[in-house]
């Protein structure tokens, strides 16, 4: 029996760290399962979304800037006379209850 050394190991451990960090472990596994991570739902919503606004005014994400400064969809406004009102009120509310957070209200729909 020959020794071939940590070479197969190596392999496989480069891999699986490439796949870690430029894929989406989770994401992948559980598509293999049928089962749908909780991005693949937040896409598919802000896809719906962005096609159609609900009812007759444009509807807003409360969004909140993430720890690495990227945005996070909080809340979608949506089916009030004034949507845009309402987001910004409850961005408000938040920074103030969460003075160290940014919240604000990014448009929602593409009409």
């Amino acid at each position: 029996m020959r020794d071939e050394g940590p070479g197969i190991g190596l392999i496989i451990l480069v891999a699986a760290g490439a796949w870690a960090i430029f894929g989406h472990p989770m994401r992948d596994v559980r598509s293999w399962t049928g089962n749908a991570t909780y991005q693949d739902q937040l896409d598919t919503l802000t896809d719906l979304v962005k096609k159609k606004k609900l009812g007759e005014t444009p509807d807003y994400w409360l969004t909140k800037t993430n720890f690495f400064g990227a945005a996070d969809r909080v809340a979608l406004v949506f089916g009030l006379m004034g949507d845009l009102e309402f987001c910004q009120d409850l961005a408000d509310l938040y920074e103030r209850k969460y003075p160290q957070s940014n919240y604000y209200c990014l448009p929602a729909n593409n009409e």
